[in-house]
């Protein structure tokens, strides 16, 4: 019965989506994530369950950790079904709903996989089908931003697909599970890449803006939910794979030669990276790569902070003045190498966490008056039409 209801969560998806595209499909999407819901609460962590004769044996089941993606994802996709069938209901409705469904099935699968064929398979379905709710409105904005995601979607699925293919060429096994030794340098940088596109890492993010902004409310929500908690089991997949390619290569210097990199990184652990990456085949060009991807995290980090800023100065405005936005800029900047010549990590560290609580109690305060601002304006002059709100977001 467990099996079952564990093969229904994939399946039931699947066989709905062409009904979902239907006239009468509206509650199809909404109906298909309740078996992964009810997977998530009956199926007893460990069950697993192996076909032999599908995708070179595939293999799916629940873990401990496997369980809580599933349950945040079906719930994540259960509320935007329901708001997707209460808000897309133009000519293109049927449409989306058939894009969304198998977006439900890839996400859902990927989080039950427990081989890399079975994972890359949801993953990629998962991935291709976010295209046809970023351009679901049809226009020649959203259009354009389709095609932006599509093609860094595909630059993605790429560098997953050969980065697995390096990782069963190594270890001789597509099972998770039995993957012990470490990954090839060359599946590690393959696989981050692939996924640092999906979660967006800075460098990586420019299908970002355009899609959220012109995919229906319910579409950004399957974007930025389930696929995001598909994301924190990816980044949970690319931290084993970093750990066990540069941690297990640290440990493998400390005890096998001579040299003493534990020591060197507690005496200044802010380039313990840059002393491993040294040590190792290109050392004179990875640790310059390595700084180069910092610096880049950083002024993007610094930028949108910068904007961010700019605009609460001008009053909300949103292209507010390019020197006002400097100024921020040198100022964070300035700040900043301030408490690294002053007291190094150690000082940034303690001042963002000192920030933390009166910000955390700003943040409780700006919900409130956001929540009581709307409620005001829906009082004086009653909810804006939907048409208005999605011609607004979507249209031209």
């Amino acid at each position: 019965m467990t099996g079952a209801l564990l093969l229904m969560t994939i399946l039931a998806p699947l066989v709905l989506a062409p009904v979902a595209a239907g006239r009468h499909g509206r509650w199809m999407p909404a109906l298909a994530a309740l078996p992964a819901l009810a997977a998530a609460a009956v199926v007893p962590t460990g069950t697993t369950l192996e076909f032999a004769w599908l995708l070179m044996g595939s293999h799916l089941g629940v873990d401990a950790i496997g369980r809580w993606f599933l349950a945040s994802g079906a719930l994540v996709w259960l509320a935007a079904a329901l708001f997707a069938a209460a808000s897309v209901r133009d000519e293109g409705a049927g449409r989306f709903r058939l894009f969304f469904t198998l977006a439900m099935a890839g996400s859902l699968g990927l989080t039950l996989a427990q081989d890399m064929v079975a994972f890359y398979v949801g993953f990629a379905l998962m991935g291709l089908s976010g295209y046809g709710l970023v351009a679901h409105h049809g226009s020649t904005r959203t259009r354009r931003a389709g095609r932006l995601y599509l093609a860094w979607t595909i630059v993605g699925e790429v560098a997953v697909f050969a980065g697995l293919v390096f990782l069963v060429a190594a270890t001789g096994t597509h099972v998770m599970a039995d993957v012990a030794a470490a990954p090839p340098t060359a599946a590690a940088a393959l696989l981050v890449l692939g996924f640092g596109i999906k979660l967006a890492l800075p460098g990586l993010h420019v299908w970002l803006p355009t899609a959220y902004a012109n995919a229906p409310a319910a579409g950004a929500a399957a974007l930025s939910g389930p696929m995001i908690a598909a994301g924190l089991l990816v980044p949970s997949l690319v931290t084993f794979l970093w750990m066990s390619t540069f941690g297990g290569t640290a440990l493998h210097l400390e005890r096998f030669t001579e040299i003493d990199i534990a020591q060197q990184a507690l005496d200044d652990v802010a380039i313990s990276l840059h002393l491993l990456l040294s040590e190792l085949p290109l050392g004179a060009i990875t640790p310059v790569f390595a700084t180069l991807v910092i610096i880049i995290f950083f002024i993007t980090s610094s930028d949108s902070g910068s904007l961010v800023d700019d605009m609460v100065t001008s009053g909300g405005h949103p292209h507010p003045p390019v020197s006002q936005r400097v100024f921020w800029a040198v100022s964070e900047g300035a700040v900043a190498s301030t408490l690294l010549i002053v007291g190094g990590l150690t000082a940034i560290q303690q001042a963002a966490i000192t920030m933390a609580l009166p910000m955390t109690l700003l943040l409780i305060a700006a919900c409130y008056g956001m929540v009581r601002a709307f409620a005001t304006d829906i009082g004086k002059s009653g909810p804006p039409a939907r048409g208005r709100i999605e011609g607004d977001i979507g249209g031209d």
